[in-house]
């Protein structure tokens, strides 16, 4: 009887699949990323936060708003094919 409780949960875990991380750099992980960020800061409801965290809020905000226009106004790479 253990023996095939044994072979049947190997059997159970041969069907599970391992979840494979994506590469950051890919640019559908990017886009992905990117969706999900703005999608999470529409849904951001500040009426439970305290007078501190609302006022760190807008900073943090600066901060990633900062990091995006530097992408924004970065030349495009170059693609040596040579």
């Amino acid at each position: 009887m253990t023996t095939a409780y044994i072979a049947y949960k190997a059997n159970l875990q041969m069907g599970k699949t391992i979840r494979q991380q994506k590469d950051p750099n890919e640019p559908q992980a990017v886009l992905d990323l990117m969706d999900k960020a703005t999608a999470k800061l529409q849904s951001i409801n500040t009426s439970a936060w305290t007078d501190d965290n609302k006022a760190n809020f807008p900073t943090s905000l600066t901060g990633l708003k900062a990091e995006i226009d530097n992408y924004l106004s970065a030349p495009p790479a170059s693609t040596n094919l040579a």
